[in-house]
């Protein structure tokens, strides 16, 4: 049996964000709104668009870490690992007291495909590496022969 309309939007997704800007422009929330969209670009790989409405709820709400860790995948994806260092300077203070590393919080808390979570590790991944001293890959030191 075919779907003659399409499903309804999830709570958070960029249809619902796009309605709720329409409906309170000048929400107290628009961080949210703002971000919500751009985590839905970095799902499609649209990370320069992602990129820019993640800086803009970040402008609006330095706090808010989920924007925060998407901005950082977000701009390593498009070779802009020096911009994400503030953002994860900002994610590795906050979580310096958890038992897992802000990655794997942000990971589980963000995503539910695993190819999302693999595109978003691989960011990080790529931001840190880039970051990262001569000899030394993320948080591995790397021993010269």
């Amino acid at each position: 049996m075919a779907c003659s309309s399409p499903p309804p939007a999830r709570p958070n997704s960029p249809s619902s964000a796009l309605t709720s800007i329409r409906l309170e422009p000048f929400s107290p929330v628009r961080y949210v709104q703002i971000a919500c969209i751009g985590h839905a670009r970095f799902e499609q790989r649209r990370f320069g668009e992602g990129a820019a409405l993640l800086k803009e709820a970040r402008q609006l709400a330095p706090s808010y870490f989920n924007g925060a860790a998407l901005l950082v995948a977000c701009l390593s994806h498009l070779g802009e690992a020096a911009a994400a260092q503030p953002a994860i300077a900002a994610l590795q203070a906050r979580f310096a007291a958890s038992s897992v590393g802000w990655t794997s919080v942000m990971t589980e808390f963000l995503f539910r495909s695993p190819d999302h979570r693999r595109l978003f590790t691989e960011g990080v991944a790529l931001a840190e590496s880039r970051a990262a001293r001569p000899g030394q890959i993320g948080r591995l030191q790397v021993q010269s022969l």
